[in-house]
């Protein structure tokens, strides 16, 4: 049987039990079947009380919500609507991905658009982004089919993962372990497989609420737990777990653009967001976990802010070095352009600028001149340019001036 703790009397779900079988190599050559407990968390709206959050948490949800209104205000200014939402992205799908064990650096990111990288770390990275893109730009509900055809992305193209069923919910039992491998060792037991469905449709309901019982910043952090102990996937949950988040927040009014990246601060703190997480399942504390999610929102959206302020004070010094006498206005948009995909070939620049490819390699050759493009293959031929000091800015580390997340533990 599984030992993890059982669960006070205010926990938010109830155990049910379960059965399934594990390959663990180093005791057997065989599956071995195990039986124990899982948990079933109980709908959102049975467990939480909205009146009781709001009074407790005042001040950290204010917090969070001034601190996004400030974010949102500078990305409504910006000169291009994108500009920067794709160095954030960046940031945010590396830190997600960090989170699960899957490390690749920025320049590796944007070079997987070119080909230049083969391997898989970078290319589930890119899948992150191809996922987060999708339900940004998708007209359809936030729901579980969206966030199916989400994880249907995130798993895609050979990736680890691909072969456990992409925008499927998953039918055996799975674990979360501990420092020890096997069901015995296992930290948390999400529930069976057949109360996966039923679990979807109950945050459906939640997500659906319109207004959300709660304010959009406490919705968003109540339907990431929701999903993340409900693990209805056999991988890749905590990746789009942390999707929902963003989902949430531009889709709430929150944020107009994806200019947050929220895993950079769970990252940094990963033992204690999961640790809180697993205090709700076993204890049903609600509020330490509210509090740490809207100090997280909090801090990276200030953070954003410096990070927004230091990428547009390098496109100006970019635009002031490539407005010259008789310069072309194309290199202008070619600026703007990098910050949106900050490795290029030039046959990329030529089909972006809508200019032959002679005079496309005229104008990478003037960044190249100007220190803003470095070629990075050695190649005489299909060359690739990457634009050193935006990538250097998306991975750049900025002084951390929260007086300390671990706060919350004493909360």
């Amino acid at each position: 049987m599984a030992r993890w703790p059982n669960l006070l009397p205010n926990a938010p779900g109830e155990l049910v039990l379960t059965s399934g079988t594990e390959w663990l190599p180093h005791k057997a050559a065989l599956p071995l079947s195990f039986e124990g407990h899982a948990f079933l968390p109980f709908a959102l709206t049975q467990t939480i009380d909205p009146d009781a959050i709001l009074k407790a948490a005042w001040a950290e949800i204010e917090a969070a919500n001034v601190a996004l209104a400030g974010l949102d205000g500078v990305a409504r200014t910006l000169p291009n609507p994108h500009l920067l939402a794709n160095p954030f992205r960046i940031r945010e799908a590396q830190a997600s991905s960090r989170i699960e064990n899957t490390v690749a650096s920025a320049e590796e990111i944007v070079l997987t658009g070119t080909d230049e990288v083969t391997r898989n770390e970078p290319r589930e990275v890119r899948n992150y982004l191809e996922a987060l893109d999708h339900g940004l730009r998708s007209e359809m509900p936030l729901n579980q089919t969206l966030l199916r055809g989400m994880h249907q992305i995130l798993l895609s193209s050979g990736v680890r993962g691909h072969d456990k069923g992409p925008g499927q919910y998953r039918i055996g039992q799975v674990y979360l372990q501990g420092e020890e491998e096997g069901f015995e060792h296992a930290r948390f037991v999400p529930p069976p497989a057949e109360h996966v469905q039923a679990c979807m449709d109950g945050l459906d309901s939640f997500l659906r609420m319109s207004p959300p019982p709660v304010p959009r910043v406490v919705s968003a952090a109540l339907a990431h737990y929701q999903f993340e102990t409900i693990h209805p996937f056999a991988d890749g949950n905590g990746r789009l777990g942390r999707m929902l988040i963003i989902l949430q927040i531009c889709r709430g009014g929150l944020l107009s653009r994806p200019l947050i990246d929220i895993s950079s601060f769970f990252d940094r703190h990963r033992d204690l967001y999961f640790d809180l997480m697993l205090r709700v399942t076993l204890e049903g504390r609600w509020l330490d976990w509210i509090l740490f999610f809207c100090r997280a929102l909090a801090h990276q959206a200030d953070d954003a802010e410096k990070r927004a302020a230091a990428l547009l004070e390098l496109r100006r010094d970019y635009i002031e070095l490539v407005t010259e006498p008789r310069a072309s206005a194309l290199l202008r948009e070619l600026v703007d352009w990098l910050f949106t995909r900050p490795a290029v070939r030039t046959a990329d620049v030529a089909k972006r600028l809508e200019i032959r490819p002679q005079a496309a390699q005229r104008h990478v050759d003037r960044l190249v001149e100007k220190g803003i493009l470095t070629e990075v293959t050695g190649r005489n031929y299909n060359r690739v340019y990457v634009a050193k000091r935006i990538v250097g800015a998306i991975e750049l580390e900025l002084p951390q001036t929260l007086p300390g997340a671990e706060a919350t533990e004493g909360s």
